[in-house]
């Protein structure tokens, strides 16, 4: 497996990747409410890839999963007692991590998590940044397993119009309690 950044070519194969996990998760406990073309949107996902924040995991021409990595916070992110005292420069936040339904349980998660956080570093982040639904205990187990720590849960807008509650999670990139 391998991850890298997306380029302008797979942009069909993301949008398809993320309709197929939308439509995998829908009436289960662990909905996200995700809608193609009001969370993510095709012009989100090619100005995302554009800007070289748009990362995908494939086994050859096989699309498992993908993720956007910026410095992008949300309004909602002020009010949150973050544990990193990071000024905004330098942290990096993860959006829209997705896993093909076909590959879950093959360790796609854990390695884009994993490129998320080294590319993050890369970028002289000093924090790693994410927000999860709160029905979304697989993902919250992960992130923990990982080393990220649950700040706390909040009504955060995630785009569209779309306000659910998430928790606020957090890896702290300058060492210590990184495990990732």
């Amino acid at each position: 497996m391998l991850v890298d950044r997306a380029c302008a070519n797979d942009l069909p194969a993301v949008e398809a990747l993320y309709a197929e996990a939308i439509a995998a998760m829908h009436n289960t406990p662990f909905d996200i409410w995700w809608e193609i073309g009001m969370h993510p949107t095709a012009d989100d996902l090619a100005r995302a890839q554009e800007a070289g924040n748009l990362f995908v995991a494939r086994d050859g021409a096989r699309m498992l999963g993908a993720f956007v990595l910026d410095a992008r916070e949300s309004a909602d992110y002020a009010c949150i007692p973050w544990r990193v005292d990071a000024a905004p420069g330098a942290v990096a936040v993860l959006h829209l991590l997705v896993v093909s339904p076909a590959a879950r349980g093959q360790g796609v998660a854990r390695a884009l998590v994993r490129a998320a956080a080294d590319e993050a570093r890369r970028r002289g982040a000093e924090a790693l940044r994410l927000d999860v639904f709160s029905n979304n205990t697989p993902a919250r187990a992960l992130y923990e397993a990982l080393g990220f720590v649950d700040i706390c849960e909040a009504d955060i807008h995630v785009g569209g119009g779309l306000v659910h509650a998430s928790h606020l999670m957090e890896l702290d990139l300058r060492g210590g309690e990184a495990h990732v």
